[in-house]
C-alpha cells in the first residue's frame, strides 16, 4: 500500500485549518492570512468538520477527499489535532499552533522526529518555521516511510479502504 502523498514536484497552496469552537486558544487566522497575502503566498481554507452527514455509504469517499486535500497542499498551518495527523499521513509539511486542549502537544511529541511538522507557541516564529518544515520534508522521506508505513497500513485496514 502506497502512502497517500502527492508526488508532484510543486504543491500549490498553503492550507489553513483552524478551530472555531471553545478549544480555540486565540484567533490566528486573520493574522496568518495577512502575512501570507503580504508575501503573495496563495492559500486555501478548510475544516475537519464534514459539510454533509457522514454515512457508511459515503465515509470512504469523504475521507479520501480530505486526505487528497491535504496531500495537494504545499504546507498546512493549523491548531487542530486531526489536521496535524492528516498532514503526517499525507507527508505534508505542517506548522501547528496551540489550542486549549493539550491533545495537540501530546500527539506532536510522538511525531516530532519527522521534522516536517513543527509546533510553535507564537506567530513570531511562523515564517521561519514554515520555510524550515518545507525544506526538511525533502530530507526526511526515508525516516517517514519507515516509521509510519506499518501504522498507515493498519489504519487503511481498519476503515476498510481496500
Amino acid at each position: 500500500m502506497k502512502l497517500m502523498t502527492n508526488e508532484r514536484e510543486k504543491r500549490e497552496n498553503i492550507l489553513l485549518c483552524f478551530r472555531d469552537d471553545s478549544e480555540k486558544t486565540k484567533e490566528y487566522s486573520g493574522d496568518i492570512r495577512e502575512v501570507l497575502t503580504k508575501k503573495n503566498i496563495s492559500f486555501t481554507e478548510t475544516d475537519m468538520i464534514a459539510e454533509q452527514k457522514v454515512t457508511c455509504r459515503n465515509r470512504n469517499r469523504l475521507i479520501r477527499s480530505k486526505f487528497q486535500e491535504f496531500a495537494d497542499a504545499k504546507a498546512v498551518i493549523t491548531d487542530r489535532l486531526h489536521a496535524m495527523i492528516f498532514s503526517a499521513l499525507t507527508y505534508t509539511p505542517c506548522v501547528v499552533l496551540p489550542s486549549k486542549s493539550h491533545k495537540v502537544e501530546g500527539v506532536y511529541e510522538w511525531i516530532r522526529e519527522l521534522g516536517f511538522i513543527e509546533y510553535i507557541e507564537s506567530l513570531d516564529d511562523l515564517e521561519k518555521t514554515l520555510d524550515h518544515v518545507v525544506d526538511l520534508k525533502k530530507e526526511n522521506k526515508e525516516l517517514y516511510n519507515k516509521k509510519f508505513e506499518y501504522y498507515y497500513e493498519k489504519l487503511r485496514e481498519s476503515i476498510g479502504n481496500g
